[in-house]
């Protein structure tokens, strides 16, 4: 096994004349990784799985197989490449409890928490926080969350009754529950200060 410095490396040498090069795990290369050619037989599909040791694998295959080689007894976390943003203890916790899929599917909250998945966030929603709203699809970014939490009070493009189809209920002072702060703000605009 040879060790790259980046995937980007890898990929050079594979179009370099070695087009049967895969990237057997992250990391540098040990003693054991020359055995991965003799006793694993994987195809080159990249469906990334994460594997309890926070190392992105090409596909469960290849988890399998560092779990014969390289790093014995790995099993897969869930699917998906690892990312930092997970507390693993918190999402095996709630994949058992909650009845979701072992998948990295992350989304926003307004809380600003990146949820491995929506079905995460939502037993997070009924067992803890009932108040908690997806905000989008996909990691938090503090830019975009100011932006989608911008969008929500102002409305779409500027127009103040555009609003997104968003659920974060207010209760406005006029004692009416809006689905989220841009209806708010709307009937507002439309007389109803």
């Amino acid at each position: 096994g040879n060790t790259y410095s980046n995937p980007c490396m890898l990929n050079c040498a594979k179009h370099e004349g070695n087009p049967d090069l895969v990237q057997v795990h992250e990391g540098p290369c040990d003693e054991h990784d020359h055995d991965f050619e003799d006793t694993c037989q994987c195809d080159n599909k990249f469906e990334p799985v994460c594997g309890d040791d926070q190392i992105t694998y090409m596909n469960l295959c290849h988890l399998e197989c560092a779990a014969f080689t390289t790093s014995p007894g790995v099993e897969m976390a869930y699917e998906g490449e690892c990312h930092a943003e997970t507390n693993n203890a918190m999402q095996i916790l709630l994949e058992e409890t909650c009845g979701c899929p072992k998948i990295w599917k992350p989304v926003c909250g307004y809380d600003g928490n990146t949820y491995p998945s929506e079905c995460i966030l939502k037993c997070v929603k009924l067992k803890s926080k009932p108040d908690l709203e997806l905000a989008y699809r996909s990691v938090c970014f503090d830019h975009v969350l100011l932006a989608a939490q911008e969008e929500e009070v102002q409305g779409l493009k500027g127009n103040p009754c555009e609003c997104p189809r968003s659920l974060h209920r207010v209760c406005g002072s006029d004692g009416n529950t809006y689905s989220n702060p841009c209806m708010l703000n709307c009937a507002k605009h439309e007389g109803n200060p």
